[in-house]
């Protein structure tokens, strides 16, 4: 598969690994795009993030930044300290997944989980345990060159 220096491309293939590895993760859900209301949990959401050019070589070859976020929600907060362990253990195993295929599928030529924020959240009206992944590749892409 060629280097993309897409978004879609990029998140699509990051939501097709986790949705791939849905069950050995215990994960209900895996969504597209933030949701408003979660019915089920644990779930994610992949979103896609910003994309960055840098000249690489000449002429316009250039290195490209690729993000995506994947949000990892966990129940209702009952419990705080163990929704709070739960959504820390279960966002180490989803950053597993991702860094189990350091080119997502050959799209990439790198790639790994660069962040990782846990805190809470409100979906629905109801408050939840959650944490952001930061998801950073990095391919390059020939721009087209004028005769």
């Amino acid at each position: 598969m060629p280097l993309t220096d897409q978004v879609d491309v990029f998140t699509n293939a990051v939501w097709s690994l986790l949705e791939a590895n849905k069950s050995p993760l215990g994960l209900q859900d895996v969504w597209m795009g933030d949701q408003d209301r979660l019915p089920r949990t644990p779930c994610c959401s992949v979103e896609p993030g910003m994309k960055l050019r840098e000249l690489n070589g000449i002429p316009r070859r250039y290195q490209v930044q690729l993000e995506a976020y994947v949000m990892v929600y966990m129940d209702r907060i009952q419990d705080t300290q163990n929704n709070e362990r739960q959504v820390l253990v279960l966002s180490e195993a989803v950053e597993a997944v991702l860094h189990s295929d350091s080119t997502v599928g050959g799209i990439v030529i790198d790639s790994a989980v660069v962040e990782t924020n846990p805190g809470y959240v409100n979906r629905g009206g109801t408050l939840m345990s959650a944490t952001r992944l930061t998801f950073r590749a990095m391919s390059q892409k020939m721009l087209p060159y004028p005769p």
